[in-house]
């Protein structure tokens, strides 16, 4: 499966390496400016391991989002960069892509975000990064073979 656009606004991707359990490993590229955050302290979303959840995850902070947008945000929280969810399936990570994209929705004060997926990978980045920034996440996402 390619590399896929999630949703109708513009939204791009995001890459990392993290915590891995299970099969769905994932090895992705790093910005020479950002910052990994993983491990299961760190997943505030309760889905880590667990029934229709993710295999992996790792959250990452980017420098070139600025630090007085993500005031109040948690530690490992998209906003300060992104993550990456790796997923048994592809359809569990579209589900999943789905579900953020109707809350997002359901809910403008929370924002937004930058989702693109790749097979079972969800890759999801900041809204303070600007569209050609959060591009080259997606690029080195799409160099993935899943």
């Amino acid at each position: 499966m390619g590399n896929e656009r999630v949703g109708a606004q513009d939204k791009a991707g995001a890459v990392c390496k993290g915590n891995h359990r299970g099969s769905g490993q994932a090895r992705l590229a790093r910005t020479p400016d950002d910052r990994l955050h993983s491990g299961d302290r760190s997943e505030s979303n309760h889905l880590l391991g667990r029934p229709n959840g993710y295999l992996s995850k790792a959250s990452f902070s980017d420098k070139r989002v600025p630090a007085s947008d993500t005031t109040g945000d948690s530690k490992g929280d998209v906003d300060y960069g992104g993550s990456v969810e790796v997923f048994a399936t592809a359809n569990e990570a579209k589900a999943r892509a789905a579900y953020i994209e109707s809350v997002l929705e359901a809910n403008p004060m929370l924002g937004t975000e930058y989702d693109y997926l790749n097979g079972p990978v969800l890759l999801r980045v900041s809204q303070y990064l600007i569209p050609s920034q959060a591009e080259e996440y997606q690029r080195a996402l799409a160099k993935i073979k899943v």
